[in-house]
């Protein structure tokens, strides 16, 4: 019988050759696991390892069930501490990503939004500097903070949205340039200590 105060976050799972999962590790344990070995010790039996539809109790199978819970089946602690630690770092650039840019497209520097909307606006206003016909002194009124941290809506031209636009895109570059070399520093890791070392800040 389930103990609800414990599963699923607490629990474990026993496939018939032996193979033990442990949702509180999130990972495979070996069957003299002290949280097992306890576990077992307390009256409690693990509730048998799913087996897909050939009838062979394969990761997929027990992935399936516990992927409603949010838990994923990894070979090892570390393993589910990389994909962790991977999963907080996509997070973190995705903030970073739209939490604005600095340009000195206007001359000094001014900063701007960078949400997916904000983005979208920026794209469309590069797209219509870029139009033909436009007049010499053709301007787009774009959102941005002054250093002394006025925001408005400030005149354009079309060199200078264009190079919003790089740095824009410049700075979105950056972030996942940083994301992929802290997951290749993660991927690299083979202690909890050197995966917890790759942080965005």
């Amino acid at each position: 019988m389930l103990d609800m105060g414990l599963f699923p976050f607490q629990w474990f799972w026993q496939a018939d050759d032996g193979r033990v999962y442990s949702s509180a590790a999130r990972s495979l344990v070996s069957g003299d696991d002290p949280g097992f070995v306890d576990f077992k010790a307390s009256g409690r039996k693990p509730t048998r390892w799913p087996a897909d539809d050939a009838g062979a109790q394969t990761d997929a199978a027990l992935n399936e069930v516990l992927g409603a819970y949010g838990l994923t089946v990894h070979a090892t602690p570390l393993a589910a501490m990389k994909a962790d630690q991977s999963a907080k770092l996509y997070e973190a650039c995705a903030a970073a990503i739209v939490a604005g840019f600095t340009s000195d497209a206007l001359g000094t520097a001014h900063d701007y939004p960078s949400t997916q909307v904000d983005q979208i606006n920026l794209s469309g206003s590069v797209m219509a500097s870029l139009l033909p016909g436009n007049a010499s002194n053709w301007t787009t009124a774009f959102w941005c903070r002054d250093e002394a941290g006025a925001w408005g809506f400030r005149a354009h031209s079309a060199a200078e949205i264009q190079q919003v636009g790089r740095d824009g895109k410049a700075h979105v570059l950056a972030c996942q340039t940083k994301l992929g070399a802290l997951n290749q520093q993660i991927a690299a890791a083979t202690t909890a200590e050197a995966v917890s070392a790759a942080t965005w800040d």
